[in-house]
């Protein structure tokens, strides 16, 4: 079977399925490896129900060599498919995608954990077990101010709780204070140590309420969330939020970060060069990118540039680096990774031309590459749910009630058609009541969403608005938004247990 033809049919058995109503708990885009046997890795990308998720290991002739098993599905927390070798065009020529052939080896099976994944897998009738942990090679950063929402639903005997806050985070990578003031109750400090697995921080410590020296209340705090260009989502326990549901919602009142939040990482691919690809995973100002080709003999073959490093910052970021080629043990045998060898091959680079698309460039033993490569959307990530945060205006000019009053948001993204409602209480200049955004189905670059539409309020208002860098996650999401007078950001954090 052929390669385009293979992916193609699978993307259209994926777009055809209508969507989860909501995301999964656990977001699984990362790179994964074992601590103890460094030198070999998955790349796993999550999109609604689906993982895709890339193999980079040895053959028996110690050569790397990769396998891909693109449609996972079942989870959570198990996901299931079938595992594929494909060989093809030596990268160095064209490529032309009819001349690559992919053959099922054997089946993979990830039970996807937050902090550790079990991974089985089977290649010509070779099984293979791992412990598998996302892999941490640079600091995120929450450092900034923030309006953000704490939510824990009624669930499992615990109450509602709904608090509307500022926040001031600051975050030198080993210690974290946050300082919230709401309308509805008394400021708190909150310090911690930073932790992180992959791109998710996670931060414990101590808070209190009130003057430190006669708290109204103080203990413990946990707060695991993902960054994002505009500001993060994640889970919250602590100040009494005490149950598992317990999530915040954050924006930014800064401007959106287009570098250090893991904003490019995706699977990206030239779309008429279905075949071959490169996985991008970025932490801090780091990118680690693994290019999945062919050899001169058609096989399968990888190399690693682990430290693309950044240079300039917003859209224009160049990151680059060296590019390596690794040898090192069969998967099939027991891994010592005292037998895995480095050699540098030559560089790479990478940089983005718009929110979709990219300039790849790498050289291998003096042939240089130039590409343009796009983000591969394999699944609708599904906004579809009930949200309550902020639209968090970075104008000067757009009226106070704007951001600072929580609003209720309601979306409905069916894939066919973008429909959401806001609701806020009446208040100074800002739109009265509700608000109906309408659009054509959202657009989706990668992981991430793209919505425009026109909208119009119950008092009588209406116009245009965009939503850009809409990244969703079972506790909330986040974005830019353009409307109602407000340019800067939204989000919300999820209302319910599911």
């Amino acid at each position: 079977m052929q390669t385009r033809s293979f992916l193609a049919a699978v993307i259209f058995f994926l777009v055809s399925i209508p969507a989860l109503a909501t995301p999964q708990l656990i977001n699984g885009s990362d790179m994964w490896f074992d601590p103890a046997e460094s030198g070999w890795g998955l790349n796993i990308f999550h999109q609604g129900d689906t993982l895709f998720a890339a193999l980079f290991v040895y053959g028996p002739d110690s050569q790397p060599r990769w396998y891909v098993a693109s449609s996972l599905t079942g989870g959570p927390p198990i996901y299931s498919g079938p595992l594929y070798e494909a060989t093809g065009p030596a990268f160095s020529g064209p490529f032309n995608p009819s001349n690559v052939a992919v053959r099922q080896v054997g089946t993979m099976t990830v039970n996807l954990g937050s902090d550790v994944s079990s991974l089985d897998y089977t290649v010509d009738g070779v099984h293979v077990t791992k412990q598998v942990r996302p892999f941490t090679f640079r600091r995120t950063n929450l450092t900034g101010n923030y309006y953000g929402y704490q939510y824990q639903p009624e669930a499992g005997g615990a109450p509602e709780i709904r608090r509307d806050q500022n926040l001031d985070i600051q975050d030198d990578g080993t210690n974290i204070t946050m300082e919230s003031q709401s309308d509805s109750e008394t400021g708190c400090t909150y310090s911690g140590t930073h932790g992180q697995s992959g791109q998710i921080e996670t931060i414990s410590g101590t808070y209190f309420c009130g003057a430190s020296t006669n708290p109204i209340r103080s203990g413990s705090w946990l707060m695991s969330v993902d960054p994002t260009p505009d500001g993060f989502t994640g889970s919250f326990t602590g100040n009494g939020i005490t149950n598992f549901w317990g999530r915040i919602a954050a924006s930014t009142r800064g401007s959106t970060q287009l570098n250090g939040n893991g904003w490019r990482t995706d699977n990206w691919f030239t779309s008429n060069e279905s075949g071959w690809g490169v996985n991008i995973v970025e932490q801090g100002d780091t990118i680690f990118a693994t290019l999945f080709v062919y050899d001169a003999q058609g096989k399968s073959h990888w190399y690693v540039a682990s430290a693309l490093t950044q240079s300039g910052s917003g859209l224009s970021a160049i990151y680059s680096g060296p590019l390596n080629e690794t040898t090192g043990p069969y998967f099939g045998t027991s891994f010592n990774p005292a037998s895995v060898t480095i050699r540098q091959v030559g560089t790479m680079s990478l940089q983005l031309v718009d929110q979709g698309s990219a300039v790849l460039n790498y050289s291998v033993d003096g042939i240089s590459v130039t590409k343009r490569v796009t983000r591969f959307a394999l699944r609708n990530n599904d906004l579809s749910g009930s949200y309550i945060g902020h639209t968090a205006a970075t104008n000067a000019d757009a009226p106070a009630s704007l951001t600072r009053n929580p609003i209720t948001i309601t979306i409905g993204d069916t894939g066919s058609s973008f429909l959401m409602t806001t609701d806020r209480a009446p208040t100074g200049s800002a739109p009265t009541g509700s608000c109906t955004f309408r659009g054509p189905p959202a657009t989706q670059f990668g992981a991430q969403k793209f919505v425009a539409g026109t909208y119009a309020c119950a008092g009588g208002q209406s116009g245009t608005f965009t939503m850009n860098n809409l990244f969703v996650t079972f506790d909330g999401f986040t974005g830019t938004f353009e409307g109602l007078g407000v340019v800067g950001h939204i989000e919300g954090a999820r209302l319910g247990t599911n």
